[in-house]
């Protein structure tokens, strides 16, 4: 399914694809990855980490379509492509001990994971938007990227202003922000 997602995203967004190759040096396909708090029927899907830069871990046994799995490889070059821009320090000057609410996550987050989500939410958002504009898209992967922009264009909103109210950005995380921000005001969904 990985496969098909990568074939997918050269397909839509050949740049994107491209800053995946120069980014994602492995992928480890793992089966068996639980969580640690399995009660909120969350399943694992992918995870990057800087200590581990260019690395991605996916979980085998996520039953996502291969556009999902576009989406999940999407959201990860996001972050690595973070971590490639502030390789030495966070985005956000803010400490980890100060919690704000977020809108993808139920329990409070430091601000620099709030940043995060809204850096990593504007690239898939974007990826998706490239789908729909896609020749070669089919209805169902239109309608999947549609539904997608149309659920998370909010929670995007939610998520900058938070950042935008709370957070002491780095010059690394302003300039990332404000190239998120000015895209995603481009973006229109029907």
């Amino acid at each position: 399914k990985m496969s098909a997602a990568l074939d997918m995203i050269g397909r839509f967004a050949p740049g994107l694809a491209a800053e995946m190759r120069e980014l994602i040096t492995t992928v480890i396909i793992a089966r068996g990855i639980a969580l640690n708090d399995s009660s909120t029927g969350q399943v694992f899907e992918s995870s990057t980490a800087l200590r581990a830069f260019g690395g991605v871990l996916l979980n085998a046994d996520y039953a996502g379509s291969v556009v999902a799995a576009a989406t999940t490889l999407i959201h990860e070059e996001a972050h690595t492509l973070l971590f490639a821009l502030s390789p030495n320090e966070g985005v956000v000057l803010n400490p980890d001990s100060e919690r704000f609410a977020s809108p993808l996550r139920e329990d409070p987050r430091p601000l620099e994971g709030i940043f995060h989500q809204t850096f990593v939410l504007a690239r898939m958002i974007y990826g998706m938007d490239l789908l729909r504009s896609s020749d070669g898209a089919s209805g169902t992967e239109c309608d999947f990227a549609c539904g997608f922009m149309q659920q998370n264009m909010p929670r995007f909103e939610d998520a900058v202003t938070t950042v935008r109210c709370h957070a002491r950005l780095t010059d690394a995380g302003e300039m990332a922000l404000r190239a998120a921000e000015n895209h995603m005001a481009t973006i229109q969904v029907t």
